[in-house]
């Protein structure tokens, strides 16, 4: 087994959590604690000699003893107006603060902290800042305005190690929490560092600071990370800020999208704020990988970059995903912290991606934000259910958000992806099965509001039923459609009619065509009934699968040189069928509607009632529709009909009554006729003049086909009466008489 090398005087080997230093001399490697240089010191060392090579070279070299000999030539450069102002330099500061930029005020809300609640961001959308103006009824506590960076090291520990940035070359360095407020205590400062990303909610100080209430209700974290969970807890919550005059941090995204709350307990910050549109997202993606960022200022390729001061005692509430940059004009603490919430998901979810295209470091990424994300969705799939169960709609941004993180989830559970995020899945999360009922759920609950929206808008047109027909009829005469349906039933001869005028529909397989009348084959609306209350029907009757090609199918029709009479069908008609289809249910003979329009959509007034008026357009039309198939079938010869020879009946003492019978085809349409009311055209009166219902068919009684098989018939017993079969039923009847072949297709 090889040796593993070692280190520095104590000879060990290699650990990447401590700083080390190289001998330029010797070129071995020294831990800095060993032979005390501190990591924000080392960059002023031009030379580094170990303590064997500094008995033989002399001691170290520091970079200030080459800036006598090359002060000339620095300050030439500096007036050089072709050479590009670096990012967090001193003469980068001094342009910024002369520069003048558009008012944050105009896109900033400005509630009290009382109004600052969920409903308000519900109504109002947190997608622009948030600026509280007192921090009084935000339900925060914070320590008085005299603490100071010394209570703060007291808080948390001298030896505790930091993160710092060094702000005129806008990189990190880490330092002890005690070099740092020795630094920011001394008036003489040699470089300009900030301190931005101390979180301390595993410290003492943690209980002087308590975030805001609003803050709390809304964070994932806070509310949906498991006690039990095996994964450690992102603490991003509480973070102190120690800034000295000058400090600036660069444009950025907050690590996962998350949104950001600021509250300054002593001195100013001033934000740089960018609203997070597609254009600027990419310009930023653009800038943020392109090798010069540090000589670039990001507000100058955007179209608005707003200003926004925050002084003492005010409290900023940056939405998720904005672009900002912040400069601290005079020695700033402040306190601050980041949440997720269900807000705003697509963006944050936007801008976790981003972060992985510009392959950022994990230490300046969200922790365990995958996991966060599963613990949700599992969330939201409880909740949609919960709401389902409770007949109640979510709201729509969580239903967005919804669909994005099953997005999401698809993206990183996928064959090719999985190895990069399963690290990161809770075990207690079946993935698969979450991400199938989260879908599901979604798509119930758009079914529901695409319904609800429709009934809300009203209706389109009618679906050309035989019942919207009767409707139409009872309008003319003064009468209310729903009391029609609701007060004034069908009589039996009326529902034999309708089921008869059924079979003039055509078969189902014409609905597969795509909607000719739609102004666009991506939007086929649901067309309700004038007049109807909202039938409540499964799901699937609300698909895009089933809305039928209206114009092709009239095609199909019965028509004649005057008219073309469509297929009517209406729900109501269910209950006629209900025990027919028991009996035999084939789709084949299923009726379609092509939905034509019956009548304006348009209230009617209540008018008197009309009793027996008629409706002429429509009694004429069916009357010649009639007419003219009964004359086609009186000029076809009659089929020789086959009759069993009988013993002739008994005689009869008295004549039967007289009752007129015709034969069944003649039965067949005096089932159909439409009885009015009492009056010189009701029962007693002469057919053919009362009021007729739309869709029924008039005629007078004609003479027999085959006057023999009739008088045979007349003459038979009660037993031979039995109708022939295909025959028994005026539906039957009625197909016999239109010669509807069994595909449902009229032959004229």
């Amino acid at each position: 087994m090889a040796s593993v090398p070692l280190y520095c005087l104590c000879r060990l080997p290699y650990d990447v959590t401590r700083f080390m230093i190289e001998c330029d001399n010797c070129q071995d490697w020294f831990h800095g604690s060993c032979v005390g240089v501190e990591e924000n010191k080392a960059v002023e060392i031009d030379l580094y000699h170990c303590p064997n090579c500094q008995v033989t070279h002399g001691p170290s070299v520091s970079k200030s003893f080459y800036l006598v000999k090359k002060r000339l030539k620095n300050i030439v450069t500096s007036r050089d107006p072709s050479r590009p102002v670096k990012t967090g330099s001193p003469q980068f500061v001094r342009e910024l603060r002369s520069r003048t930029f558009p008012s944050a005020d105009e896109i900033l809300l400005k509630p009290s902290g009382a109004q600052l609640t969920v409903e308000f961001l519900e109504e109002h959308s947190f997608s622009v800042p948030v600026m509280v103006l007192r921090r009084d009824g935000l339900g925060m506590t914070l320590p008085p305005s005299s603490f100071s960076v010394s209570d703060i090291e007291h808080c948390i520990g001298t030896d505790k190690e930091i993160d710092v940035i060094d702000v005129s070359r806008q990189c990190d360095l880490k330092m002890r929490l005690g070099d740092f407020v020795e630094y920011y205590n001394s008036p003489n400062r040699e470089k300009v560092l900030n301190v931005i990303s101390l979180e301390f909610s595993d410290t003492r100080l943690s209980n002087l600071v308590e975030t805001p209430k609003i803050v709390r209700k809304l964070s994932w974290v806070e509310n949906l990370w498991p006690e039990e969970s095996v994964f450690e807890r992102p603490n991003v919550q509480k973070y102190c800020l120690m800034g000295v005059k000058d400090s600036y941090t660069d444009f950025h995204i907050d690590f996962g999208g998350t949104s950001v709350w600021y509250h300054v307990l002593r001195g100013e910050k001033i934000f740089y704020l960018i609203s997070p549109t597609p254009a600027n997202l990419a310009l930023f993606e653009r800038w943020n990988s392109s090798s010069n960022q540090n000589e670039m200022f990001f507000g100058d390729q955007v179209d608005m970059c707003y200003k926004c001061s925050v002084k003492q005692g005010n409290t900023l509430f940056i939405p998720t995903g904005w672009i900002h940059a912040v400069l601290t004009p005079v020695d700033c603490l402040a306190f601050g912290g980041n949440f997720l919430h269900s807000l705003n998901i697509d963006m944050q979810l936007r801008a976790y991606e981003i972060e992985k295209r510009l392959s950022t470091a994990d230490l300046f990424k969200f922790p365990n934000f995958e996991t966060v994300c599963w613990y949700v969705g599992k969330h939201l799939l409880d909740t949609f259910r919960g709401l389902r169960e409770n007949r109640r709609h979510p709201a729509s941004y969580l239903v967005h958000g919804a669909k994005a993180l099953n997005n999401a989830f698809r993206g990183w559970t996928r064959k090719e992806a999985i190895a990069d995020h399963e690290t990161e899945i809770p075990e207690t999360i079946n993935t698969q099965t979450l991400v199938k009922d989260l879908a599901k759920e979604i798509r119930l609950v758009e079914v529901k509001s695409n319904y609800t929206q429709i009934s809300a808008h009203g209706v389109k047109g009618g679906a050309g039923g035989i019942l919207d027909l009767l409707k139409a009829s009872k309008q003319v005469a003064g009468l209310d459609s729903a009391a029609l349906s609701e007060e004034a039933p069908a009589s039996p001869s009326t529902r034999d009619a309708i089921q008869g005028m059924l079979s003039m529909a055509n078969p189902p397989s014409s609905s597969s065509s795509s909607s000719s009348s739609s102004p666009s084959p991506e939007k086929k609306p649901v067309i309700q009934r004038p007049g109807k209350r909202p039938i409540k029907r499964p799901a699937r009757h609300l698909s895009d699968e089933e809305s039928p090609d209206e114009q092709e199918t009239l095609g199909t029709c019965f028509k004649d040189s005057d008219y073309v009479y469509p297929s009517l069908e209406s729900d109501e008609e269910d209950h006629v069928n209900k025990t027919k289809m028991k009996r035999k249910k084939n789709w084949d003979d299923t009726p379609w509607s092509p939905k034509a329009r019956v009548m304006p959509t348009l209230p009617k007034q209540e008018r008197p009632a009309r009793e027996g008026a008629r409706v002429a357009s429509v009694e004429t039309g069916l009357a010649a529709a009639a007419a003219k198939l009964a004359q086609q079938e009186q000029q076809k010869p009659a089929k020789r009909k086959y009759t069993k020879k009988q013993r002739p009946p008994a005689p009869v003492a008295s004549p039967p009554p007289v009752h007129n019978e015709m034969d069944y085809y003649s039965a067949s349409l005096l089932d159909h006729e439409y009885t009015a009311g009492p009056g010189p055209f009701g029962p007693g009166g002469p057919r053919g003049t009362g009021a007729m219902a739309p869709g029924v068919f008039l005629t007078s009684r004609r003479p027999s086909v085959s006057p023999q098989n009739s008088s045979s018939h007349f003459g038979a017993s009660p037993a031979s009466k039995r109708p022939k079969k295909g025959l028994a039923t005026a539906k039957q009847r009625l197909g016999k008489i239109l010669k509807i072949h069994r595909n449902g297709k009229l032959l004229l």
